[in-house]
Protein backbone atom coordinates (compact mmCIF):
# COMPACT_ATOMS: atom_id res chain seq x y z
CA UNK A 1 0.00 0.00 0.00
CA UNK A 2 1.27 3.59 -1.03
CA UNK A 3 -0.98 5.25 0.67
CA UNK A 4 -3.94 5.52 3.33
CA UNK A 5 -6.21 6.60 0.60
CA UNK A 6 -5.37 2.84 -1.32
CA UNK A 7 -5.41 1.13 1.99
CA UNK A 8 -8.91 2.20 2.01
CA UNK A 9 -9.80 1.87 -1.24
CA UNK A 10 -8.87 -1.68 -0.96
CA UNK A 11 -11.14 -2.29 2.02
CA UNK A 12 -13.99 -0.73 0.14
CA UNK A 13 -13.97 2.13 2.87
CA UNK A 14 -12.89 5.19 0.54
CA UNK A 15 -15.29 8.07 -0.68
CA UNK A 16 -17.01 8.01 -3.75
CA UNK A 17 -18.25 10.85 -5.27
CA UNK A 18 -21.69 11.06 -5.55
CA UNK A 19 -21.97 15.26 -6.56
CA UNK A 20 -24.83 16.74 -8.82
CA UNK A 21 -25.33 19.77 -10.25
CA UNK A 22 -23.37 22.45 -7.62
CA UNK A 23 -23.30 20.40 -4.53
CA UNK A 24 -20.30 18.17 -4.30
CA UNK A 25 -20.56 14.96 -1.79
CA UNK A 26 -19.18 12.07 -0.70
CA UNK A 27 -20.40 8.29 0.09
CA UNK A 28 -19.37 5.02 1.12
CA UNK A 29 -19.08 1.92 0.03
CA UNK A 30 -22.02 -0.07 1.33
CA UNK A 31 -22.41 -3.45 -0.54
CA UNK A 32 -19.39 -2.78 -3.20
CA UNK A 33 -19.00 -4.67 -6.59
CA UNK A 34 -17.52 -8.49 -6.61
CA UNK A 35 -13.93 -7.75 -7.57
CA UNK A 36 -13.18 -9.93 -10.38
CA UNK A 37 -10.26 -12.11 -9.66
CA UNK A 38 -7.40 -12.48 -11.88
CA UNK A 39 -7.60 -16.39 -12.98
CA UNK A 40 -11.54 -16.20 -13.72
CA UNK A 41 -10.43 -12.81 -16.26
CA UNK A 42 -7.93 -14.89 -17.69
CA UNK A 43 -10.50 -18.09 -18.07
CA UNK A 44 -12.90 -15.89 -19.73
CA UNK A 45 -10.49 -14.21 -21.81
CA UNK A 46 -9.24 -17.70 -22.77
CA UNK A 47 -12.79 -19.31 -23.27
CA UNK A 48 -13.37 -16.08 -25.90
CA UNK A 49 -10.36 -17.18 -27.22
CA UNK A 50 -8.64 -13.71 -26.77
CA UNK A 51 -4.78 -12.86 -26.58
CA UNK A 52 -3.43 -11.00 -23.97
CA UNK A 53 -1.95 -8.35 -26.48
CA UNK A 54 -5.39 -7.87 -27.79
CA UNK A 55 -6.63 -7.03 -24.34
CA UNK A 56 -3.81 -4.93 -23.46
CA UNK A 57 -4.42 -3.02 -26.43
CA UNK A 58 -8.04 -2.29 -25.37
CA UNK A 59 -7.21 -1.46 -22.15
CA UNK A 60 -4.70 1.09 -22.73
CA UNK A 61 -2.30 -0.98 -20.92
CA UNK A 62 0.87 -3.12 -21.17
CA UNK A 63 0.78 -7.08 -21.50
CA UNK A 64 2.65 -8.03 -18.63
CA UNK A 65 0.55 -5.80 -16.34
CA UNK A 66 -2.53 -8.11 -17.72
CA UNK A 67 -0.11 -11.09 -17.01
CA UNK A 68 0.55 -9.83 -13.35
CA UNK A 69 -3.13 -9.33 -12.84
CA UNK A 70 -4.19 -12.63 -14.23
CA UNK A 71 -1.87 -14.72 -12.28
CA UNK A 72 -2.54 -12.75 -8.73
CA UNK A 73 0.82 -11.10 -9.26
CA UNK A 74 -0.37 -7.25 -8.68
CA UNK A 75 -4.29 -6.99 -8.23
CA UNK A 76 -5.24 -3.59 -9.57
CA UNK A 77 -8.86 -3.08 -8.88
CA UNK A 78 -9.75 -0.39 -11.74
CA UNK A 79 -7.95 -2.42 -13.98
CA UNK A 80 -9.85 -5.60 -13.65
CA UNK A 81 -12.77 -4.03 -13.52
CA UNK A 82 -12.25 -2.83 -16.45
CA UNK A 83 -10.73 -5.79 -17.95
CA UNK A 84 -14.43 -7.37 -17.14
CA UNK A 85 -16.46 -4.67 -18.96
CA UNK A 86 -14.08 -5.64 -21.82
CA UNK A 87 -14.73 -9.27 -21.65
Amino acid sequence: MRSEASFAALCGTSPIEASSGQAKRHRLLTDPPPVPRGPDLRQQRTRKGLTITTIATALNTPPTRISELERDLRHNHDLAQRYQQHL
